[in-house]
């Protein structure tokens, strides 16, 4: 098989590989006109760059195409149907508020799920202009909360794309989507809209004549008006998804669905000398439909079995951030608030027709100040030293949370050579519907805390560029499912044991190395390759180790983009090791018109995750039965064609 995946990759390079003098002089044009250049500041963090060049050839139509390549992160769908990484158990629907979203300088928010990734994890991307990848703790200029990985998404702007761009899209199962966005320079501003619909269709598994659903429909509108001193955007999302198997216990349900309405208004301020000021506000309507003519579990407070849950939550989300800017002698000074309010009205919750308790909790408010001093030793070096106070104010049973970040580094950077060492101190917090609307929990838990050393050195030679990385990690307090937390005995022949979240009472510690290179053997054809491997000690799953990479081609010849990429993973967790094979051709038969296909996990041999079953008699679970499997990456294949006028 791996013959074949190679064979297939030299003859795409080899058959569109080479390029003439005209397309040299396109290249260029591209590399020197491309926005990220202005946006890859080296000393804010460690950052992976895809500029517009990249998306474009590699036919990006989602972030789940940029997501599954991330060193020492596996993508991965939890039970709900939701994108994950690191999941803390494939059961919980979403703990990934650690990674944050970002629209131009905006975060999309969320008031039950902390981050927007829940739901934007999958986003399509042809409202993108570059996106900057932020691993690790960045400047805290862009974080109002703790972060660990932070996706920066710009949107197109006239100077770049005056006038506009439709899109129509055909795929496996029948998935598909149209898109058309317009972009104008005006005398005193500009404007950029855009919508999309997506029938996003899956790989759905079988379970017993029932399919298990996990298509999803976004309907989605971007919207910015901007200047030097101002900037206007609205983004607004309608979601119809299917939640996979959920809380069935043999993936059989009989109505299974989440439909999700948002709306985000951000708005930034430049016009006072020294001071950025932002305004957000957010609202969604979140519904949840579930029900089975079997139990999804035994409720030992109301003594019943339970197999019906509805809930409609309408959360908010208000913003205000002020950050000071300066510049005294060779100190960069950035002094920022925020205040953050977060709420969630449960309009219903009910199990079984009767109303849910909430612990009552449907507030928090988020207080955060933050210091950060760059000091410019000289031109090419830089020293950092931040810190952010945070207090996370909850109503009902939940505690408050007191939080303390630090950050420091130091960068060095010549013409050809970048260095830089950094330690970061990160405390981060769990969801705030964990406590409400899943685990019910009554205790709080402490916040998961990540202290590590960074050290990255990159060299840049003869259109080489190679990158190094080596990190060490130490989390404390690290959010686990315990299924063995509370036994029960429900019968003389049984016993429950209750899965509850806790925070694990080891440290457990991380050795991280990449290495990754990108050679440029024409401005309009390069090679990208990298390698990283992972130790993991005292954690509750023992001790393992990860490794994976990935190979990428992007070549262009003519009027042909053609793209390669294989993903790679292996883990001695439990052994597996799969790849992701993707490639796509673009034909642009003129400047306006252009055609592609391409082709998504094409072997089938990406990651495999397990929907487990069990059989059950009333309330007791015995007997598992089979697996499910599915990929979160499925092997699918569409064409598209896109007008530009």
């Amino acid at each position: 098989m791996k013959k074949e995946l190679l064979i297939l990759i030299l003859i795409n390079t080899l058959v569109f590989g080479n390029e003439d003098l005209l397309d040299n002089l396109l290249g260029e044009f591209a590399q020197n006109s491309d926005l990220s250049q202005e946006t890859k500041i080296k000393n804010q963090g460690h950052s992976i760059i895809y500029t517009r060049s990249d998306l474009d050839r590699m036919q990006a139509r989602n972030l789940r195409d940029i997501m599954k390549s991330i060193p020492f992160f596996t993508l991965q769908e939890s039970d709900a149907n939701f994108p994950n990484f690191n999941m803390i158990d494939q059961k919980i629907p979403f703990s990934g508020s650690q990674l944050r979203i970002y629209i131009d300088n905006h975060e999309m928010t969320s008031g039950i799920y902390g981050s927007m990734f829940a739901y934007m994890g999958s986003i399509e991307l042809e409202f993108i202009d570059h996106i900057e990848l932020y691993l690790a703790m960045p400047s805290f200029e862009y974080s109002s909360e703790s972060t660990q990985v932070l996706i920066k998404l710009h949107t197109k702007v006239p100077k770049r794309d005056d006038g506009g761009k439709v899109l129509i899209s055909q795929g496996t199962y029948g998935g598909n989507q149209q898109s058309i966005y317009l972009a104008k320079a005006l005398d005193k501003f500009s404007y950029f809209a855009y919508i999309s619909r997506l029938d996003d269709k899956k790989d759905n598994p079988i379970s017993y004549g029932t399919e298990v659903n996990r298509d999803k429909q976004t309907n989605h509108f971007v919207g910015t008006v901007f200047n030097d001193k101002h900037h206007l955007l609205v983004n607004a999302l309608n979601i119809k998804q299917g939640l996979s198997k959920n809380l069935s216990i043999d993936a059989t349900s009989l109505e299974n669905e989440s439909r999700y309405n948002n709306i985000q208004v951000s708005y930034q301020n430049n016009s006072i000398d020294n001071i950025v000021a932002k305004v957000s506000y957010q609202q969604a309507d979140d519904k949840v439909i579930s029900n089975d003519d079997k139990p999804f579990y035994f409720d030992f407070q109301a003594n019943t079995t339970i197999n019906d849950i509805y809930f409609n939550v309408i959360d908010k989300v208000s913003t205000i951030q002020v950050d000071y800017v300066d510049k005294i002698k060779n100190n960069d000074i950035l002094l920022g608030a925020t205040m953050r309010n977060k709420t969630a009205n449960y309009k219903t919750y009910q199990t079984n027709a009767y109303q849910v308790s909430t612990n009552g909790y449907d507030t928090q408010n988020v207080y955060a100040f933050y210091l950060q001093n760059e000091f410019n030793i000289n031109n090419n070096s830089i020293f950092v030293l931040s810190g952010k106070y945070s207090k996370i104010e909850n109503n009902g049973n939940i505690n408050d949370q007191t939080l303390k970040m630090f950050r420091a580094g130091y960068t060095y950077n010549v013409e050809d050579f970048n260095a830089k060492l950094f330690y970061y101190d990160n405390p981060t917090p769990i969801e705030p519907y964990l406590y409400s609307q899943f685990f019910n929990l009554s205790q709080s838990l402490m916040a998961e805390e990540m202290k590590s050393v960074v050290a990255e050195i990159e060299y840049n030679k003869n259109n080489h560029n190679l990158r190094l990385v080596a990190s060490q990690c130490k989390t404390e307090n690290l959010f686990y499912f315990n299924t063995k937390y509370m036994p029960i005995p429900i019968s003389p022949y049984y016993t429950f044991y209750v899965s509850s979240l806790d925070n694990y009472n080891k440290i457990v510690k991380n050795k991280r190395f990449t290495l990754a290179h990108t050679y440029d053997f024409t401005p309009l054809n390069r090679i990208k390759t990298n390698y990283f491997t992972q130790s993991i000690s005292n954690s509750p799953n023992g001790n393992y180790t990860e490794q994976g990479g990935y190979l990428r081609f992007l070549n262009t010849l003519g009027k042909f983009d053609v793209f390669n990429e294989v993903v790679y993973r292996e883990t001695s967790l439990d052994g597996k090791s799969w790849f992701d094979y993707s490639a796509g051709v673009k034909y642009r038969q003129s400047k306006n018109l252009s055609f592609s296909i391409k082709g998504e996990n094409i072997l089938d041999r990406g990651l495999k995750q397990d929907i487990k079953r069990f059989q059950t008699s009333d309330y007791v679970i015995y007997n598992e039965l089979p697996s499910l499997q599915f990929t979160p990456i499925d092997k699918r294949f569409y064409g598209a064609v896109e007008y530009s006028f």
